[in-house]
């Protein structure tokens, strides 16, 4: 989903839930490159969100399996704390005010 839709769909927390799929082998890559922390997530938030926001807290569980070696997954993150590390507030604001 594009990032106005992710704001648009967060609670009033500021969390953002949804079913994505999620290939085995991502989730297996993201936590071996380089340039990434172990147990980063960034695959999930990926498939959740179309911009580049670094996940603050995250939970995720399996709720299908695929044929295909793709996971379901159920996956829960703090988008607003992400934003507000990626952003100021006059972005954000724009972002909040865009069409879906």
């Amino acid at each position: 989903m594009s990032l106005a839709t992710a704001i648009k769909a967060m609670d009033k927390d500021g969390w953002l839930t949804a079913v994505v799929p999620v290939g085995i082998w991502s989730l297996i890559d993201s936590r071996v490159e380089e340039n990434e922390e172990s147990g980063e997530d960034y695959a999930i938030v990926t498939a959740m969100v179309d911009e580049s926001v670094i996940p603050v807290q995250m939970s995720y569980e399996i709720v299908g399996v695929r044929p295909d070696n793709v996971l379901l997954l159920k996956a829960t993150f703090e988008l607003r704390e992400a934003l507000a590390a990626c952003y100021d507030e006059e972005e954000l604001a724009e972002l909040e005010a865009a069409d879906a």
